[in-house]
């Protein structure tokens, strides 16, 4: 069986959450109240981020050097390289915004991953997110991990690595997931099994090592 490999990227490709830092270092108003009623699911996530957003008061190209200044796990890298040579698809889903991850992976020499995210676009009002991806039946992720991994799957098996709340449900479609912070938090009381992780170099050496069957090809792959 074919596997793909699906990743967060707040937190968990980068060291901290891009949107956070955003909203800490740009934002002029009480954004922490928003931030909690995004975390409790009970809201309409995308009205809440555009309130976020209205928050922000920044220029392009102060996004785009915020952007590239954020740091990446420091094994990101190797991790992609080694399964671009093992065949391994790898996309990366998120709930932040194109604008916060475009530059990233383009400072770290990351350019031509897939990924899925929310957008945002300047306008004479400030910023404007739009929210692609969506979901029809939900409304606590403005971009949805679940319906995305759906239509990535494909008849595959998919590995998911991840580390906060708008993962939570990527780990109901997964086979094998890496989690770690307040995802680890959340499986555990789930009941659900997952891999604990530090970073990226965890990840590799599980898939690299581990003898359970479901990973026995993987590391054929890539031994």
């Amino acid at each position: 069986m074919e596997y793909i490999v699906v990743c967060d990227f707040d937190g968990t490709i980068t060291l901290k959450d891009t949107c956070v830092e955003l909203v800490k270092n740009y934002a002029r108003g009480e954004w922490r109240e928003l931030d909690r009623l995004w975390q409790e699911g009970m809201h309409d996530a995308r009205l809440i981020s555009q309130m976020l957003l209205d928050m922000i008061k920044i220029t392009p190209s102060e996004l785009e050097r915020f952007s590239r200044s954020m740091q990446i796990d420091p094994y990101f890298g190797e991790f992609r390289r080694e399964l671009a040579a093992a065949g391994m698809e790898l996309y990366i889903v998120s709930d932040g915004y194109d604008l916060l991850i475009e530059p990233v992976l383009l400072e770290n020499n990351l350019a031509g991953i897939e990924y899925f995210s929310n957008q945002i676009k300047f306008d004479e009002e400030g910023l404007r997110g739009y929210f692609p991806n969506s979901s029809s039946n939900c409304s606590k992720c403005g971009s949805c991990k679940l319906e995305i991994i759906k239509l990535l799957k494909t008849g595959r098996k998919v590995i998911y690595v991840g580390d906060g709340h708008s993962d939570r449900c990527a780990g109901l479609i997964a086979d094998i997931i890496y989690a770690k912070d307040e995802l680890a938090s959340l499986l555990k009381e789930q009941g659900i099994d997952f891999v604990e992780f530090s970073n990226f170099s965890d990840v590799l050496s599980h898939m690299k090592s581990n003898n359970e069957k479901l990973l026995i090809d993987i590391g054929q792959k890539m031994l």
